[in-house]
Order: C-alpha cells, then sequence, then structure tokens
C-alpha cells in the first residue's frame, strides 16, 4: 500500500510540474474580419523572450494556403506578424485558420477575408470625423480660412479687372 501511495504522489508531482513548465501562448488576437487586399495582423504573447515563431494560415480543411515570415518573441515576451490577403490565395467571405507556433506551443485562430474595402466607408469615416462634436471648431475654423482666401480672391479678380496689372 505505501508503495502505491508512493507511485500515485510521484505521477502527480510529474504531472503537475509538467503542466507548470508547459509553453503555452496568450492573448492570440487579429484585426479579423479584414478586408481582401488589406494586412492580417497577428499578436500576441508567449511565455520567453527570443523564441522562433511560425505563422502558417490554412483553409478550414487544413490544407495550408500560405507561410509568413517566422518572427521571434520580443523582449516583453509578445510577438507580431503581417499577413497580406490577397485574392490569389484568399477567397472572398470564406473563414480561414491562422495556426502560430512558438517553441512547443501552438494555437490555432479563425479569421473571415471579406470583400475588398468599398468606397463610401472611407467617406463615412471622413464624415463622421467632421461632425464628431470635438472637431467642430476645428473645421470651423477650416471652414472660416477658406471663405476669407476666397473673398481676398475675388477681391483682387475684381481689382485687377477695374485697376489692370
Amino acid at each position: 500500500m505505501l508503495n502505491m501511495k508512493k507511485i500515485v504522489l510521484l505521477a502527480f508531482f510529474c504531472l503537475f510540474f509538467a503542466s507548470v513548465l508547459a509553453d503555452s501562448i496568450t492573448n492570440l488576437a487579429t484585426n479579423s474580419p479584414i478586408y481582401l487586399d488589406k494586412k492580417l495582423i497577428v499578436s500576441g504573447s508567449f511565455d520567453a523572450p527570443n523564441v522562433l515563431c511560425k505563422f502558417i494560415t490554412t483553409d478550414l480543411n487544413g490544407t495550408p494556403i500560405f507561410r509568413a515570415t517566422d518572427e521571434y518573441t520580443f523582449s516583453d515576451n509578445s510577438f507580431y506578424s503581417e499577413i497580406q490577403t490577397n485574392d490569389n490565395l484568399y477567397k472572398v467571405n470564406s473563414d480561414y485558420n491562422l495556426s502560430v507556433s512558438c517553441g512547443t506551443a501552438n494555437q490555432t485562430i479563425t479569421f473571415k477575408v471579406l470583400n475588398r474595402e468599398p468606397i463610401f466607408e472611407k467617406t463615412a469615416t471622413w464624415w463622421e470625423f467632421a461632425f464628431d462634436k470635438p472637431n467642430y471648431l476645428t473645421i470651423a475654423i477650416v471652414g472660416i480660412c477658406i471663405a476669407i482666401g476666397l473673398f481676398f480672391y475675388e477681391a483682387w479678380k475684381k481689382g485687377v479687372k477695374l485697376f489692370g496689372r
């Protein structure tokens, strides 16, 4: 009975130390969903600095699509990579897996590729900026400067017309 307790205790300590010493990837994040022809940004943390991390995109069936440049983790144990999404490799409105491997740890995250960014979205962003409450004063000053500039331009045109050069 004493030997059985020793074996169970030894097995428990082995499992405990294996779980404590195991490498892990945390805070894995992307800017998904991503528009086609934009960069997919991947970031996260690993347990140690200066460890080589590999970034591989696959479809949902596991077929490899693209392997990004390997990157080392920074001194604060974080990692970062960018992957260009283009229509040669990625299809619109499709989901893909991104596998990140650092040391012996591996983690997968799913991202979605959307159609190219529509023009009206950029216009909507500028519209929201122009009419956002903190920006009223800036827009008003720029508008007044443009109005004053137009006034002086018209006055100069009339002066040239009346008096000549």
